[in-house]
């Protein structure tokens, strides 16, 4: 008697392993993973982080820093330029930024289209059929001459910032230089009847 209720024991015990087999789920193959999915680290490069970087001022199109290296700017002919720069409906532009020793800028058309930071410093200059302007110089002297150009009556924004010991040395971004070489521009652009400004100023 005992053997054979033994016996159904273990039978029982068998159908009830091969039943609950048999409802088993089988596994689900996944590739998820919480790495893969993560956000990138708010401790990013800084470079990275400055590049993304937009002005919120409606006369003023253009990133006002980034980090990182610009191009060489290569010194133009001034005298292929046309003798007067074009009016234009939402004025000029103007970025600097110094490279080792030097300051280097763009004077480019106003517009409602945000530019780019490499679009600002690459080296090529032209001024299109249509009207748009973009030149760049080095040096102090080359972009006065190139603002001697810009019409009477025009407006020219001038951005930049201040971040001196706020970023790695070394690192590019937009900014003003020394107040003397900033007077001499504003005298430029008062001997020639147009409005440069600064956006520190409209602050």
């Amino acid at each position: 008697m005992d053997k054979l209720l033994s016996r159904k024991k273990i039978i029982s015990l068998i159908i009830t392993c091969l039943l609950l087999s048999a409802c088993e789920r089988p596994a689900t193959v996944s590739n998820w993973s919480p790495l893969a999915n993560m956000q990138t680290s708010p401790t990013e490069d800084l470079s990275t982080m400055i590049s993304e970087t937009e002005v919120d001022t409606p006369t003023f199109s253009t990133p006002m820093m980034i980090g990182g290296t610009a191009s060489p700017i290569p010194t133009i002919d001034i005298d292929d330029l046309p003798d007067t720069l074009p009016h234009l409906l939402k004025g000029y532009e103007l970025v600097s930024w110094q490279s080792g020793n030097e300051w280097n800028f763009t004077l480019v058309s106003g517009t409602n289209r945000q530019k780019t930071f490499e679009e600002l410093v690459s080296p090529e200059s032209f001024v299109t059929k249509e009207g748009y302007v973009k030149i760049t110089v080095k040096g102090v002297e080359s972009i006065k001459q190139v603002l001697e150009r810009v019409p009477a009556g025009e407006s020219v924004a001038w951005g930049g910032m201040n971040l001196s010991g706020q970023v790695p040395s070394g690192t590019i971004y937009f900014a003003y230089p020394q107040q003397e070489i900033m007077d001499e521009l504003m005298a430029v652009a008062k001997e020639n009847g147009f409005d440069l400004y600064t956006l520190q100023e409209s602050e």
